[in-house]
């Protein structure tokens, strides 16, 4: 009985007794409490007030980062908040929710058409301690973090996301029923990972484009661990210099991304890494591990669908995983599982 009650006051401890649901509507009003659908408030108001343990219900529409064209304006996700999109807006339950129901989140600020003016990353997750995000059924778009500032600053990497961690494997946000589309920037056109291990579950990442590295993900593992999971994931059309699909930078830590049932499609990268680009070098680990995925009309000058650079550890990659006219996977000496 003791250890029961121990157990009960441990639960206790660890889910919030007063968790929120804030209901948020395109066109709703940031005085609102957003406590039911007929009160909705703005997401912007939403976020603010969300806390560990609170979920933010968004029905269907258009978000735009900012409604006075700031292009530092992002969606910032406090640490453990869960937000959910694709309502119709009279749900009472999330399990109501339309199964294909998508809210847009969209960074394009100021002149249509014209990416220089848009928000420089649509959306950010933060970390705190072992506290995990919940990201699920949305379209993340326009985001251009294109500035030239050097290194990995929020202005010039991760468009349409980034994914910040504490570094280690207790950072595991979780990324759902996502598409991220036409996002820019200099590294990470759709996404920039900050360590952890986020999963990304039944995402796309279409037409993203990166001046350098990672069109469509730049999986940053400098000087941390940063070890994703990828599942049923979908990564198409995504342009850059090397890495078109995904860019893994292990230099002095550690990627070991792991991608299940995914699929790259018609990614083209200028130089090398026609889908996937490794980086290891200095004492750093680079293990990807790759099953049942398929590379299927990738482009790049050298190395195939996937290239890796520098010293590093031996590769888990699976032979089956080269689709039709995907090019031939290196090392070509693959384990099987």
């Amino acid at each position: 009985m003791k250890y029961l009650l121990s157990a009960v006051i441990i639960l206790v401890s660890i889910i919030p007794m007063n968790a929120m649901i804030y209901h948020v509507t395109p066109n709703a009003k940031a005085k609102n409490t957003g406590k039911k659908w007929s009160r909705a408030t703005t997401l912007r108001q939403a976020l603010n007030h969300a806390v560990a343990g609170d979920e933010i219900w968004v029905a269907m529409g258009t978000y735009p980062t900012s409604t006075s064209n700031n292009p530092l304006a992002t969606f910032t996700v406090p640490a453990g908040v869960k937000v959910y999109g694709g309502f119709r807006g009279k749900e009472k339950s999330l399990q109501q929710r339309p199964v294909d129901g998508r809210s847009t989140l969209s960074g394009e600020l100021g002149e249509a058409h014209n990416h220089d003016d848009n928000a420089h990353t649509v959306m950010t997750l933060e970390a705190a301690g072992d506290l995990s995000s919940v990201v699920d059924g949305f379209n993340l778009i326009g985001g251009n973090s294109k500035n030239y500032q050097d290194g990995l600053s929020p202005k010039s990497a991760g468009g349409g996301m980034i994914v910040l961690s504490n570094g280690d494997y207790t950072t595991q946000h979780q990324i759902i029923n996502c598409t991220f589309e036409d996002n820019k920037a200099h590294n990470g056109g759709a996404v920039l990972i900050r360590g952890g291990r986020p999963l990304f579950s039944n995402c796309k990442f279409v037409t993203n484009t990166a001046d350098f590295n990672g069109g469509g993900v730049y999986n940053d593992g400098e000087g941390k661990l940063s070890n994703p999971v990828f599942e049923q994931c979908e990564f198409i059309d995504n342009a850059s210099s090397t890495g078109a699909g995904l860019t893994n930078n292990s230099v002095n830590g550690e990627t070991t991304p792991m991608l299940i049932g995914c699929q790259f499609i018609d990614n083209v990268s200028l130089i090398n890494g026609a889908a996937i680009f490794n980086i290891r070098k200095d004492s750093g680990k680079g293990e990807p591990v790759i099953e049942n995925c398929k590379f299927i009309g990738n482009e790049s000058i050298i190395g195939d669908d996937i290239f890796d650079q520098g010293d590093g550890a031996h590769l888990n990659y699976l032979e089956e995983t080269t689709g039709q006219q995907g090019g031939t996977l290196r090392p070509v000496a693959a384990k099987r599982r």
